[in-house]
């Protein structure tokens, strides 16, 4: 869709649609990785992750259009480092949640990582806390 503006540069994710990852979703959780890690001596590897994340989130900062998910605390914190940059709260689509601007509102749903206990209590349990 991205030729129909050839007077745009669009940066993204190419298994990353509107609508979800294309590739199958992650099997190992964050948390899981680094555990596994730090057991294995490898705690480069996470640090080298952390720092590559980094450089992505600085770089999409300077984009002028986001489209992404705020319920990503990288998305956010791209964003809030674009809005310091200019003074200004440039143009966004949010494909989850929108922007969290208070604490302890329910605000967008993971349904690429279910919560265990979504079967049981409902899927209300997949809810973000800003």
């Amino acid at each position: 869709e991205t030729d129909r503006f050839p007077e745009f540069r669009f940066i993204y994710l190419p298994n990353v649609t509107r609508y979800g990852v294309r590739n199958q979703p992650p099997s190992v959780i964050w948390d899981s990785l680094v555990a596994q890690r730090a057991k294995t001596d490898a705690s480069h590897e996470t640090f080298l992750d952390a720092w590559m994340a980094s450089i992505d989130m600085l770089l999409l900062s300077r984009c002028h259009i986001f489209v992404g998910k705020f319920t990503s605390t990288l998305f956010r914190t791209a964003y809030s480092l674009h809005s310091a940059r200019c003074s200004c709260a440039a143009p966004f689509i949010s494909l989850d949640a929108p922007w969290c601007f208070d604490y302890g509102v329910r605000s967008g749903a993971n349904w690429e990582f279910p919560v265990s206990s979504s079967a049981r209590d409902g899927a209300d349990d997949n809810r973000f806390w800003c």
